[in-house]
């Protein structure tokens, strides 16, 4: 799995998620927790990072509400976020993808898990099965059977990763549209 964050991270179009210089990114996990008679078990369901505004180095959380599934099992998912610098997201990718759990990686990459969200998540580990990989102006991964890098077809031309700085292709199209001549009968 770290060759397809190497092929990512090499990615111009995703320097700014992991670049070699301090640049804030934002992550965001979701994470399932099943309830059994007797035990709990953690699934990792849908993570993205996105360039951020700010840095703290630190996991911050919220739970859902328990949610009965049928007879003796319920369900409730964890909503994690993660405001941090591009190398330390890169070092933390690196392990979990490895096969760290979410608490191992967080202390290798040196991002702060308090004990409240460690005794809840901490456990987590990355789904064996491969992952799909997007790229619009996030990097999104969601766990499926294939990996891949797909962009959507408006993307062709270079440009950097943040919205503000992308071309506009559909509002041009628009406007040129809009300003074309209408022939009155």
């Amino acid at each position: 799995m770290t060759d397809a964050l190497d092929t990512l991270a090499s990615d111009f179009r995703l320097h700014e998620l992991f670049g070699d210089d301090q640049l804030a990114t934002a992550t965001q996990i979701w994470i399932l927790e099943i309830e059994r008679a007797a035990s709990a078990e953690l699934r990792f369901l849908y993570g993205r990072s996105l360039p951020g505004t700010h840095q703290s180095h630190k996991w911050s959380g919220t739970s859902s509400s328990k949610t009965p599934v049928y007879d003796g099992c319920s369900a409730k998912t964890h909503a994690l976020a993660l405001y941090t610098s591009t190398q330390r997201l890169k070092i933390f990718l690196k392990h979990f993808l490895s096969g760290a759990t979410l608490d191992a990686a967080s202390q290798l990459a040196d991002i702060q898990l308090d004990d409240k969200l460690n005794s809840k998540v901490g456990a987590t580990l990355w789904p064996a099965r491969s992952c799909t990989y997007r790229h619009e102006t996030s990097f999104s991964f969601v766990p499926a059977a294939s990996a891949r890098l797909a962009m959507p077809a408006w993307t062709a031309q270079p440009f950097r990763s943040t919205a503000r700085q992308r071309p506009s292709t559909w509002r041009r199209v628009w406007i040129e549209r809009s300003q074309k001549p209408h022939a009155r009968a």
